[in-house]
């Protein structure tokens, strides 16, 4: 009895006194999209996937500390042909190109500029024909095995990469087995064929913002290769690969989200006309589904102030999970306001007094429902895993935001749905007045 007289004055109040809700919806609204701005995107695998202060964590970020971080770059040279052997001159010559653009390039993003010399991790190198020492670029290639392009008369290419011995322009062993692929050999060591040619090159972390322009140029570089190649098939990777892909995914269910909000609609629609113009409540209902999407919003302000990161999981998730529950509670309130508004019990009373027996009646059951739920979340908010507890950190907001919506400001909405209807204003466009009789005539 005291929940119910609790939640009839709550309906009560605000059908009453529309200002009270409205009025801050409009502030906390125009709030939470100034800070729209701050929202920032966890896209990096190790600060999503892995439970953060563990050994693996704080090792990693003792040898980043001492040591330095470094970045690495691979591209994998295949032939056309599937496990086609690749030590041939004309792929060795396209695998060189490649190379010779990786050299000579200057890369730009986002105002940063770099060329590998920039940003390569570097070695101490006193070649055979220099009388001093110098330093030089860690990039690794097994176009090592030759000078220049000797590779294009050397009568032999099978025997050049056979030998153990064999050293680069600064004297440094060249290690077969990371820049030759698939390798076949003899009994006698031999080399037969290859499958593939790798070339890999380390970057200093810092500055990273050259660093990634630099990827980001590696990256077209070797898809511009890989489309012009006639002999060869490259396949590449930068270290910003991850985070990008990360970053991709979090953005590709936009399409499949907009079309969801867009059945939704489509159903609210159906589901509340009513056959006639002035009895239907799409319009109520497609106002429940606007405070889905300002929950959201609000949802998102409050994640830049408590500095929760959001994560793809929460983009593929969240929106979904907001609108199927908030979708809910507005058609258990619809529905009860629908049946009380016609029957004619009920048709004397005034607006508020109605949506105080409306909210009285399913008010505690969409509250238990949302609780529960919300509690659910703040559960798993303990995880250790950071993408799953941020996750459920904005599930908590989102679902107390969405109820504190349905409660309050739908019940505005639902008083003024009875005054369109007692005044026989069509739905949709309530500035129009039907001429028309319930009864139809």
């Amino acid at each position: 009895e005291y929940v119910e007289d609790f939640y009839y004055s709550l309906g009560h109040l605000f059908a009453a006194r529309p200002v009270l809700s409205l009025v801050p919806l409009a502030v906390v609204l125009t709030w939470a999209l100034g800070q729209l701005g701050g929202l920032t995107m966890m896209t990096k695998p190790s600060k999503l996937w892995v439970a953060q202060g563990t050994p693996s964590i704080w090792q990693a970020d003792f040898v980043t500390e001492r040591f330095g971080a470094q970045r690495h770059e691979v591209m994998i040279i295949t032939t056309k042909v599937p496990g086609g052997d690749v030590l041939f001159p004309e792929a060795l010559e396209e695998a060189a190109a490649v190379e010779a653009q990786l050299r000579s390039m200057t890369f730009e993003k986002d105002g940063a500029r770099a060329t590998l010399n920039d940003v390569c991790s570097r070695v101490q190198c006193r070649s055979p024909d220099a009388s001093e020492e110098e330093t030089t670029c860690l990039f690794q290639s097994p176009l090592k095995y030759w000078r220049a392009d000797s590779y294009r008369s050397d009568p032999d290419l099978y025997a050049t990469v056979s030998n153990l011995a064999a050293k680069d322009e600064c004297g440094i062993p060249i290690l077969r087995k990371t820049v030759l692929g698939g390798l076949q050999t003899d009994g006698h060591g031999r080399v037969l064929s290859a499958t593939s040619l790798m070339v890999a090159i380390l970057l200093e972390a810092q500055p990273l913002a050259q660093a990634r322009a630099f990827e980001y140029g590696f990256l077209d570089v070797a898809a511009r290769a890989n489309a012009k190649a006639r002999y060869v098939q490259v396949s590449y990777m930068a270290q910003v690969s991850q985070d990008e892909e990360v970053a991709r995914l979090a953005s590709a269910d936009v399409p499949l989200l907009v079309g969801s909000y867009v059945m939704m609609i489509v159903y609210v629609v159906f589901a509340l006309w009513g056959g006639n113009r002035t009895r239907s409540h799409v319009l109520l209902g497609l106002t429940g589904v606007a405070l889905v999407i300002c929950s959201i919003i609000v949802m998102l302000g409050l994640t830049v102030l408590l500095d929760v990161p959001f994560t793809p999981v929460s983009t593929q998730v969240l929106p979904f999970l907001l609108l199927g529950i908030g979708v809910d509670n507005i058609f258990i309130l619809s529905n009860t306001y629908i049946s009380r508004v016609r029957d004619p019990r009920c048709a004397a009373l005034p607006e508020a007094e109605l949506v105080g027996t409306v909210l009285a009646q399913v008010g505690p059951t969409i509250t238990l429902t949302s609780t529960a739920t919300t509690l659910a979340f703040a559960v798993g908010s303990l995880s250790v895993m950071p993408a799953v507890k941020y996750f459920c950190q904005q599930c908590v907001l989102g679902f107390a935001v969405n109820l504190l919506f349905q409660l309050t400001v739908f019940s505005v909405a639902i008083a003024a749905d009875i005054r369109r209807v007692r005044a026989r204003r069509l739905d949709i466009v309530p500035c129009a007045t039907s001429c028309v009789r319930d009864d139809g005539a």
